[in-house]
């Protein structure tokens, strides 16, 4: 399965966002993580009709995905529904979610 990609994520509310969650920061982080390919949204995470995130998603369920790799959990949800939903759709699909700042698997 080494043609599986490694997908990186980014999301932010608005554009002006700080905090080191810009999406410039995000997107150069990712890249520096070797993401295939890297996915953004601006919206609010609460949403999961977001189009990156809805892309990552019918990847996923296509096989095409090993790993997804985002900044920190809220970057994939700010719902713990929505969070916890896109957890186990990975768990299933046998798809590693790495998060650059929380340690751990």
């Amino acid at each position: 399965m080494s043609n599986r990609l490694k997908v990186g994520y980014g999301r932010v509310s608005s554009v002006k966002q700080t905090e080191g969650l810009s999406p410039e920061n995000q997107k150069s982080r990712l890249e520096a993580y070797g993401c295939d390919v890297i996915l953004k949204d601006v919206e609010s995470g609460r949403k999961s009709s977001r189009q990156g995130y809805q892309k990552i998603i019918a990847m996923v369920r296509k096989g095409e995905v090993a790993e997804v790799v985002a900044i920190r959990l809220d970057r994939c949800g700010r719902s713990l529904i929505v969070a916890y939903k896109f957890y186990q759709l990975l768990e299933v699909n046998q798809v590693k979610l790495t998060l650059l700042d929380m340690p751990g698997d």
